[in-house]
């Protein structure tokens, strides 16, 4: 599976996008956080040894969120190419937390036994996590109910960490939900300049 949602998702134009999608597909690779239509899903699904893991992929956008015009690394996206992209913007948190719940529900109902949440965020060469890392992090472990939560963009890895999720059921018994996020992979491969 292959995170498509990043800052550069648009660097080629609503071209870039669906070319890539295609070409992963062609390869018998599942593409999450682009698609070719916005008819298909917002997420992508996988199973693994009996297990249906569906993948949510989400790149930050640049702009306050003033506006409903979608910036990525400050360029303005086409209404077309901004249904094909999974962005978010911190300016409007709150909007596109309840959108990313509702991609989970559907995950879940089309049988996802575990949700993962991608998120392309985070200060560049920055070793420790932001507060609208964490910030989102606890909104997305709490609201959306995701199971894992790992990012990138940084390049350079940042600490782990664990946010703990407690919910009451009606009959009064809290059951807590551990939720790990890896806030930044770091690079694995990459021809990133050298400072």
């Amino acid at each position: 599976m292959i995170m498509t949602s990043s800052n550069h998702v648009y660097d080629a134009g609503k071209n870039g996008i669906t070319k890539t999608v295609e070409v992963l597909r062609a390869n018998d690779l599942i593409a999450a956080g682009t698609r070719l239509t916005s008819d298909e899903p917002r997420y992508a699904m996988a199973e693994v040894k009996g297990v249906k893991i569906a993948m949510i992929a989400y790149t930050y956008e640049t702009g306050s969120g003033d506006d409903s015009t979608t910036y990525l690394n400050a360029n303005p996206l086409t209404d077309e190419a901004a249904a094909l992209v999974n962005s978010f913007n911190y300016g409007r948190m709150d909007e596109d937390v309840a959108e990313m719940k509702g991609i989970a529900d559907e995950a879940r109902a089309a049988g996802a036994d575990i949700v993962l949440m991608y998120f392309h965020w985070g200060e560049e060469y920055h070793l420790t996590p932001n507060e609208y890392q964490k910030n989102l992090a606890q909104m997305v472990a709490e609201q959306v109910g995701a199971d894992i939560i790992f990012a990138s963009h940084p390049h350079v890895p940042q600490p782990p960490g664990v946010i703990t999720v407690s919910k009451e059921a009606s009959d009064g018994t809290v059951t807590e939900k551990k939720v790990p996020v890896f806030y930044a992979l770091g690079n694995f491969l990459s021809n990133q300049r050298r400072e």
